[in-house]
């Protein structure tokens, strides 16, 4: 069965999958994968700001507790076109909200309140409400790790072998050691917790090169030239295969460090945290889903 991802009424449910390529890869996942007992995909993040709202609409037409469908319907009233409403809403009425939906039909709506409770915190430095950046990057890496081993250790308790797991992230994440927010990394964490288990991992960059587009959740596409991934990387350009992917196997540069040690301080970092770095062939911006109307800019 492939997957409405999230947008049948336009709602912005996760970012970045608004785009045909990246539902169409994630429904060939599903319907590839052999699964079977628990969830093929697995979220690891934050609520999403831009969810938020349709997720408390669902919650506000569907909990059994009349006070408790009443309560996310007031705070509901000033969401309509505001990106930014998770971080604005009222923490106390989000935990009164939490207080009403203790039935046993509601479990799965009294879990997404204690995360939409996390997820303000840690989006608040980042929209106007104040709070120290670092503790928030801290507490997200930390909130990434434990939804990753909740969903690993749920998978590997209902099949015979341990899962393989493919991970998408923002390559800020995806770092070994310190990342770019001067946090440990989650691509860290996941290096050991394969170790620890007697498994391997893989780390790719994946890159693209000045000629190329790049979507953009809010706004139009962008070159790849402006990208600052991209740009720290400027001097491999001469190195790229014409129209094809090319590929730089880091394991291997890792040998010879005095090579490198005049590069730029985050390709160094970078060398150190992933094992492969990929610059795809240029190509033209992801296409929004048929239908979808991208969110206006949020404020803050």
């Amino acid at each position: 069965m492939a997957i409405l991802p999230w947008f049948a009424r336009g709602a912005p449910g996760a970012p970045f999958y608004s785009w045909q390529s990246e539902v169409d890869w994630i429904n060939e996942v599903v319907l590839r994968s052999r699964v079977r007992g628990a969830p093929t995909i697995w979220g690891v993040d934050q609520v999403f700001i831009g969810a938020a709202p349709w997720l408390m609409r669902d919650l506000a037409d569907n909990a059994s507790a009349a006070e408790a469908r009443s309560l996310a319907t007031q705070l509901l009233s000033n969401s309509e076109g505001n990106l930014n409403w998770l971080a604005q809403v009222d923490t106390a009425a989000l935990q009164q909200l939490r207080q009403r939906l203790n039935r046993r039909r509601d479990a799965d709506y009294a879990a997404l309140i204690d995360a939409m409770i996390v997820s303000q915190r840690i989006y608040r430095p980042f929209t106007g409400g104040g709070g120290e950046t670092y503790i928030a990057n801290n507490e997200r890496e930390h909130l990434m790790r434990r939804l990753f081993q909740e969903h690993y250790e749920m998978a590997a308790s209902v099949d015979t072998r341990p899962p393989r797991v493919v991970i998408k992230l923002g390559a800020s994440h995806a770092y070994r050691g310190a990342s770019t927010t001067q946090v440990q990394g989650f691509g860290g964490f996941v290096s050991e917790f394969a170790t620890a288990r007697g498994a391997q991992s893989l780390t790719i960059l994946m890159l693209c090169p000045r000629e190329g587009q790049v979507a953009q959740f809010v706004g139009p596409a962008s070159s790849c030239s402006e990208d600052i991934y991209a740009r720290q990387w400027a001097f491999i350009e001469p190195y790229l295969e014409p129209g094809e992917i090319t590929l730089f196997d880091l394991r291997t540069w890792r040998l010879r460090p005095s090579r490198w040690r005049t590069l730029p301080t985050e390709v160094q970092r970078a060398i150190l945290s992933f094992d492969v770095l990929v610059f795809v062939a240029p190509s033209p911006a992801a296409v929004l889903l048929e239908g979808f109307t991208p969110p206006s800019q949020p404020a803050g």
